[in-house]
């Protein structure tokens, strides 16, 4: 993730923010979810981009053709299942990425953690230019109206975001909006969320976030076409706890 703090930093960071029995309850929750929803918008074929791929729960579990995951700490390495390639590199800066080679970008709570809006516009940039014609990016991540408390919890947390600011953001790179989820799934881990055994139905009950499906007149590598943006935020159940 791009924030100003070193490889050594993010690793005690999320260390002490996500012990092993957290990690767990992330990963089982981020396998019905991808099942159940994101799926729908990944083919088996794609080649997929998890920006900021942290532990891996959504790139190991989602179908495709081809797994990238992208982050600054170099424990994803660790976390991310054999048939998933890792870079460790700037959400910005993808290097490694030709132009137009990549027909989904996922980036879950990523945005919040950029330094400033310069970074975020160079990061939406980066991935127009390394999605084909007719591409997908997917935005999950905490939106500031409905949790502008709990958002500035985290020492991590730097740019603040509703579902209208990054629109705004996404329409200045070419995007437009195609769907809109005001509830989706709730801020933390540490909720009333049954801790094993839940489904579908579990992750939507009670929550309150919003998502949106973006489109542009401009293709991936900016040759006209089409792509499309799938923005899905992060709302708090009652009750302090743990970020995601």
């Amino acid at each position: 993730m791009n924030a100003p703090a070193g490889q050594r930093s993010l690793k005690e960071l999320y260390a002490r923010r996500f012990g092993p029995k957290e990690r767990a309850q992330k990963n089982a929750l981020w396998k019905v979810l991808c099942q159940s929803f994101l799926q729908r918008y990944v083919s088996e074929s794609d080649v997929v981009v998890d920006l900021g791929a942290g532990y891996c729960e959504f790139i190991n579990n989602i179908r495709c053709g081809r797994k990238i995951a992208v982050d600054l700490n170099e424990e994803t390495r660790q976390y991310a299942a054999r048939d998933v390639t890792v870079l460790l590199e700037r959400a910005d800066a993808l290097s490694s990425l030709e132009d137009a080679t990549v027909d989904i970008v996922f980036a879950s709570n990523l945005f919040e953690h950029l330094p400033d809006k310069e970074v975020l516009t160079a990061v939406l940039a980066e991935i127009r230019r390394v999605l084909r014609a007719g591409g997908r990016l997917l935005v999950l991540q905490p939106n500031i109206r409905y949790v502008y408390k709990e958002y500035w919890d985290y020492f991590d947390h730097y740019l603040p975001l509703s579902h209208l600011s990054l629109s705004e953001a996404l329409l200045l790179e070419g995007f437009t909006m195609k769907e809109v989820r005001p509830r989706f799934l709730p801020y933390t881990v540490k909720t009333r969320l049954p801790k094993s055994g839940f489904t579908s139905q579990d992750l939507s009950a009670g929550a309150s976030s919003s998502s949106a499906v973006w489109e542009t007149d401009v293709s991936g590598g900016g040759e006209g076409g089409q792509l499309d943006a799938v923005l899905l935020r992060w709302y708090s159940f009652r009750g302090a706890g743990q970020r995601h």
